[in-house]
């Protein structure tokens, strides 16, 4: 979209320079606010402005005292926006929430062990609750006579557990516990495997507990590349992350004081996709501040309707921010005139957005009582003039129409299959490697890998961890000539090749894959621990017989890898942060395991204060979604539903919304 074309409304430009000038005196007076806007109201604007004010007339103070502004934000590309506004400057630190935190934790690794000590204990504490108490450990209790015996012979042939682990029961009853076991009477072979690896869990666990109290623990590391603990390997992952960050500040004044001497204003961008742990967290500063009279200025940008994820804090921001200024802005610099009042409709509250220009009106803006069909499509790309130049970008809510649409059906039924997996949404297909799962995460660092083999760019970073001395020159060049051999058209037949022709490597595989990844057992492992939850007979076939082909094409989804697209298929969680200028979205009931998802909105518009607190998330949910969607659109816009005109208050209620 062109702006330029459109005129700025000269009232409105002053009102919203207004709204930037209650901000600077926020900040000013070190008092904490909340910049709460609507979709398309230049919030990362606002957030740069602001920070632009502070180098401007506190950066030479905060340079000589050694404080830093601290900026922290949800996404690596949002990092990446705000620092090329910026500028380079040492003063502002902007970063993901993760990475930050653990920037400020890591220099207090005394502190961090004995929280980690603490964890351990709790955690032996619940694993050994599961062996003495649970259903699924009977059997360990009541057929086992030598106990000690059993865990030894588990112990001595572990290589052997595991490379028959992923077997189906009957095989693994016969290659591994007839084996070794003859006398064990197993009905449950998932029963056994979760058993026996909390017995390996308990005996790692309890060496290291053994190492923090005599002494020899050093340090606790922090992998953002991993969605797990490994407690054993004093290793975290990004919930405990948080967890250890909270405790700290409650705990240790010497941590409280660092944290408001070292940054007297602290910003964070998009409130609402943040988690509760880190709004308290950051809270918990500001209090502390009060508290000794030094007070630190807290920013928190965002907007509560555009919550989608489980995750963060959405309206509940406003129970913790009571004694913050909020301030509004009602102005939409995005999207034409009749799209922001289909927006204002759906979020129906005190932000009532208005375009700042005045004269953008949209070329179409209409809602369909009907399926986004083929022939609809068609009508549309001839009517939008849609091309390679002017994509459409068609949103919809099912996760399989989208992968059939993107060529990876095939890597949605094999996620699908698994029985106790619920997180396809967010874990297949997101954008943020934060929300995708262990094992899509595993597999996108694959294919990555492969594409930097297949298209050599950026090889040796691919593969290898810069900072390690291990490999010179010809070393390097060596491996190169090797990795360039791996090859397969399926995902066992690549990864038999990637193990075989890395196996002299012991430091690469993990480095590619992950920490706790060293061989094609160690993966059909996790992805059964992950996936299958030590079911009796998981099916891994129908993962590891995936094509190659279909894989790529799933990482060019999560990746935005839309080049030469004319039609462009996404999910509407996809889309947050994003804006288009044609956009198509195709609603349905049906959704996330409920029938109701957005006729429970519809029917219920404007009185959802008369449902339970249950179907009220469940009402936010569905009208939050909506208007992401809807605030992508630029230029052109059309909502597809197919409901009943019969239901007069539904019927009432939709042509209400989208008049």
């Amino acid at each position: 979209m062109n702006y330029s074309t459109l005129l700025i409304d000269q009232e409105n430009k002053k009102e919203e320079y207004e709204i930037l000038q209650n901000i600077f005196k926020c900040i000013d007076n070190k008092e904490s606010f909340l910049y709460d806007t609507g979709a398309g109201a230049g919030k990362t604007y606002a957030l740069k402005e602001a920070l632009i004010y502070i180098l401007r007339n506190y950066g030479k103070e905060y340079k000589n005292h050694n404080q830093n502004i601290l900026c922290v934000t949800y996404t690596n590309v949002a990092v990446k926006e705000i620092k090329e506004r910026l500028g380079n400057t040492s003063i502002v630190l902007t970063s993901t929430i993760h990475e930050r935190i653990w920037n400020i934790i890591e220099r207090f690794q005394h502190e961090l062990i004995s929280i980690h000590k603490d964890k351990l204990i709790n955690k032996l504490q619940e694993q050994r609750d599961f062996i003495e108490n649970d259903e699924k450990s009977k059997w360990y209790r009541d057929k086992l006579e030598n106990k000690e015996l059993f865990l030894n012979v588990i112990k001595q042939n572990k290589e052997e557990y595991h490379k028959n682990y992923n077997k189906k029961a009957d095989d693994f009853r016969k290659n591994f516990i007839f084996k070794y076991f003859k006398d064990i009477d197993v009905t449950n072979i998932s029963n056994f495997k979760e058993t026996v690896d909390k017995l390996l869990s308990i005996e790692k666990n309890d060496q290291a507990l053994d190492t923090i109290k005599s002494g020899l623990a050093k340090k606790i590391y922090y992998d953002p590349r991993i969605n797990y603990d490994q407690l054993y390997n004093f290793k975290i992952s990004h919930d405990t992350l948080l967890e250890y960050a909270e405790i700290l500040i409650n705990k240790y004044q010497m941590f409280q004081r660092l944290l408001v001497d070292k940054f007297p204003i602290i910003f964070i961008d998009e409130y609402q996709d943040t988690n509760v742990k880190i709004i308290n967290f950051i809270d918990l500063i500001r209090q502390l501040s009060i508290k000794i009279k030094k007070p630190v200025c807290i920013g928190l940008f965002g907007d509560s309707k555009q919550n989608i994820y489980e995750s963060g804090i959405g309206s509940d921001i406003y129970n913790i921010t009571k004694d913050y200024k909020r301030i509004k802005n009602n102005f939409n610099r995005r999207s034409s005139n009749e799209i922001v009042k289909f927006a204002n409709n759906i979020r129906n509250d005190d932000i009532k957005q208005k375009a700042i220009y005045k004269n953008f009106n949209a070329e179409n803006c209409n809602f369909i009582n009907g399926d986004l069909t083929e022939q609809r499509i068609n009508d549309i790309q001839s009517k939008w003039d849609i091309s390679i130049n002017n994509q459409l970008h068609c949103f919809l809510l099912k996760n399989e129409n989208v992968a059939k649409k993107n060529l990876f059906s095939s890597v949605y039924d094999a996620f699908k299959s698994c029985s106790k997996y619920d997180q396809l949404t967010t874990e297949l297909f997101s954008n943020d490697e934060f929300k995708l799962g262990e094992i899509e995460l595993i597999l996108k660092k694959l294919i990555a890998f492969k594409n930097y083999v297949t298209n050599n760019k950026s090889l040796i970073y691919s593969f290898i961890d810069i900072r390690n001395k291990k490999y010179n020159i010809e070393d390097i060049k060596k491996i190169i000539n090797k990795i360039k051999q791996i090859s397969g058209d399926t995902l066992k037949e690549y990864l038999e090749s990637f193990f075989e022709i890395l196996k002299d490597y012991d430091d690469i595989v993990p480095y590619v894959l992950g920490n706790d990844i060293n061989n094609f057992n160690d993966l059909k492992n996790k992805i059964i621990s992950v996936l299958f939850k030590n079911e009796e007979n998981p099916n891994l076939d129908i993962f590891l017989n995936l094509k190659m082909e279909d894989l790529n094409n799933w990482y060019k989804y999560i990746t935005d890898d839309f080049e030469g697209n004319k039609i462009i298929y996404q999910t509407l969680h996809s889309t947050k942060g994003l804006q288009y200028d044609n956009v198509v979205i195709e609603l349905d009931d049906q959704f996330a395991r409920d029938s109701l998802f957005f006729k429970r909105f519809f029917m219920n518009y404007g009185c959802e204060d008369k449902l339970d607190e249950k179907e009220k998330l469940k009402y936010k949910k569905a009208q939050n979604l909506l208007y992401v969607g809807i605030t992508r659109a630029v230029k052109n816009l059309l909502i597809c539903y197919s409901f009943d005109e019969s239901n007069i208050v539904l019927k009432n209620n939709i042509y209400r919304i989208f008049e």
